[in-house]
This record gives structure tokens, C-alpha cells and sequence, in this order.
């Protein structure tokens, strides 16, 4: 267990053992897991980083001798972060690795997936003269291929959809409208697979892709505009200002406080699409680090600022208003990064 008291030895002994621990793992990984690519190493790099984070926000609170409150945030998390960890590891070393599931794929994965099911079906097509083609269709039917694809199309547009839940309007009606063009195209490709004649087949085919292609790059663009004004948005509805009205009793207060978990509701769906976007390990880590960190702030940091007044509940609140605006910082940059590199 972790002591409460303001004594920072235990928290010494704690930061040796997970440094042995860590370095330990870090010589470990390549041999467990050769490939990196993995739902367990994932988990894995967000939880060491999560510990170091809290750590380190641990032993300002401790050195302040801030209240028990914002101690037990930091022990709350790491106590989220210490069993998953121990769990994903335990998988790894056990060969007994996560199965990715259509539900673990990022938008971007599964766009992969789609393409690549359709690029092949056209590659056989184009190999078929009509009298063979009922043989590539029954064994596209036979072997599922056609609901793996409709299957994969469906979770393209819930990732699509719950984006377009936080999107600015125009952006919204327009994300919706091309899911639907999608939706129809996957049905009409599946309805028809059978069709003997194969140049039906190729522009139903070309027809998905076409739209598969126009809700990405519609995406895209759209995670661009919610961005520029997410972060406008957030330094009209910084904690500090939040704290100034909840202070003042100002009667825009609850306005202030919607439009700030509407804006943490798009940073999280921005941060899922920029982990989707990025190749790079560490990068993806960062995201979800500041993402996971974010999203527990979010759920104290109002509560926090309406504590009443005490030297102990302003430390609380100071304490946890500045880790919001570093992790806040350090996702505006590694977005930045994120949009730099595609653009490349």
C-alpha cells in the first residue's frame, strides 16, 4: 500500500524499484514482443508512462504538502496504470498476446483493410473472363469475404460517426451524409455480388472505393477545422477563467463549464484520430498519455475549483490546473507534429 503522509521516502523507494523494473522490461520487450506492433506493448508504453507522469506530479504534492485529495488523484491513477501493466506483461511473456478484433482497428487500419480486400477482389476481377466469373463470385460469397468487408465498412463509419458527433455543424451534416453514400455503396456491392457481368462489378467496386476515399479525405479535413477551433475555443475556456467565474459566481459559470467538457469530448476524438495518423510508437504513446491524463483532470479539475476556500483546496486546485496546461501544451505540440509529418 501507499502511505498518506507526506513523508517521501516510501515514494523513493517506489521510483527505484519501478526504475529497476523499467529498465528491466525495457531489455526484455524486443525479445516478447519482436514486432512492437501489439494491443499488450501499447498498453504496456501508455502505463509506464502514466507512472512517470503521476511521479512526478506526486512529489510536487508531496513537497507542498498538499491535502490528501490530490495525493489519492495521483495514487488513483496509479493504481489504474500498475495492474494493467503487470497484466499486459504477463500476456506477452505468456505468448498469449491480445487478439485485435475489427473493434481494436483505427480508422486508418481499417480504411487499410477495406482498400486492400477491394484491391485484391479487382485484381482477381480483372483476371476473370465472363464465363469464369460466377466462380470468383461464389467463392467471394462462399468464403465471407464480401460480410468481412460490409463488416469492416460498418466499423469505418461508427469511427466516422462518433467523430462526427463532436464536429463543428457544417462539418457534421456532411460527415453523416457521405457515411450514408458509404453505407449504400458497401450494400449495393454486396446485394450485387453474383452479377455475371464483370464491368458491373468493376464500377460497383470503384464506386466503393470512391467513397471510402471521399469520407477520409473529408475526415481529414474535418479534424483540421475541429482543431483550429478546439484550441481557440480552449483558451476562451481555460481552467483559469473557469476558476475566475466559478469564484465570482459569474451566471455564465455552467455555460462555461459545457463548453469545456464539449471541447475535453473533442480533444479526445482529435487525439484518437492523430494516434490513428501516426506511425511512430513513441508519438502514439505521447497522445495517449496526455489523452489519458486529460480525461482524468477532466473529471476533477470542476469539482476542484468549487471546493470551498482553504489554503489546502487552492494548492489542490493549482496543482491540478497545472498539469492540465502541460499535457494540454504537450498535445497542441505533438499534434502539430502529428499534421506536420502527413503533410510531408
Amino acid at each position: 500500500g501507499y502511505s498518506s503522509t507526506g513523508n517521501m521516502g516510501w515514494l523513493n523507494e517506489f521510483c527505484a524499484t519501478f526504475l529497476d523494473f523499467a529498465s528491466d522490461l525495457k531489455a526484455r520487450l524486443p525479445e516478447v514482443a519482436p514486432s512492437g506492433a501489439n494491443l499488450d506493448v501499447e498498453t504496456i508504453f501508455l502505463c509506464l508512462t502514466q507512472v512517470v507522469t503521476c511521479i512526478t506530479h506526486l512529489e510536487r504534492t508531496i513537497s507542498l504538502v498538499a491535502s490528501q485529495l490530490t495525493r489519492q488523484h495521483f495514487l488513483d491513477r496509479l493504481d489504474w496504470c500498475l495492474p494493467r501493466l503487470l497484466i499486459s506483461l504477463t500476456q506477452l511473456e505468456s505468448s498469449v498476446s491480445t487478439v485485435k478484433n475489427l473493434e481494436d482497428h483505427s480508422f486508418v487500419e481499417l480504411m487499410d483493410l477495406a482498400l486492400d480486400h477491394l484491391d485484391d477482389y479487382m485484381e482477381k476481377l480483372a483476371q476473370q473472363s465472363n464465363s469464369s466469373l460466377h466462380i470468383l463470385e461464389e467463392s467471394f460469397v462462399e468464403e465471407e469475404e464480401s460480410y468481412q468487408l460490409a463488416s469492416i465498412v460498418n466499423h469505418i463509419v461508427r469511427h466516422a460517426l462518433a467523430f462526427a458527433n463532436v464536429a463543428i455543424q457544417s462539418d457534421k451534416k456532411a460527415l453523416t451524409s457521405l457515411c450514408e453514400t458509404l453505407l449504400g455503396e458497401c450494400a449495393t456491392f454486396h446485394e450485387e455480388a453474383g452479377d455475371p457481368n464483370s464491368g458491373h462489378r468493376k464500377l460497383e467496386a470503384l464506386s466503393l472505393e470512391r467513397a471510402l476515399y471521399a469520407l477520409e479525405s473529408f475526415l481529414n479535413e474535418a479534424m483540421l477545422h475541429l482543431l483550429f477551433v478546439s484550441l481557440i475555443e480552449l483558451e476562451n475556456t481555460s481552467v483559469g477563467r473557469l476558476k475566475e467565474a466559478l469564484q465570482d459566481g459569474a451566471d455564465g459559470a455552467q455555460d462555461l463549464i459545457s463548453a469545456f467538457d464539449i471541447n475535453m469530448d473533442r480533444i479526445q476524438q482529435i487525439g484518437v484520430l492523430a494516434i490513428a495518423f501516426s506511425q511512430d510508437i513513441k508519438t502514439k504513446t505521447i497522445v495517449r498519455s496526455c489523452l489519458a491524463s486529460l480525461e482524468s483532470l477532466d473529471a476533477c479539475i470542476v469539482p476542484a475549483l468549487q471546493l470551498p476556500e482553504s489554503v489546502s483546496s487552492a494548492h489542490h486546485a493549482e496543482i491540478l490546473e497545472e498539469h492540465f496546461n502541460q499535457e494540454l501544451l504537450i498535445f497542441r505540440n505533438v499534434i502539430h507534429e502529428i499534421i506536420d509529418s502527413c503533410s510531408l
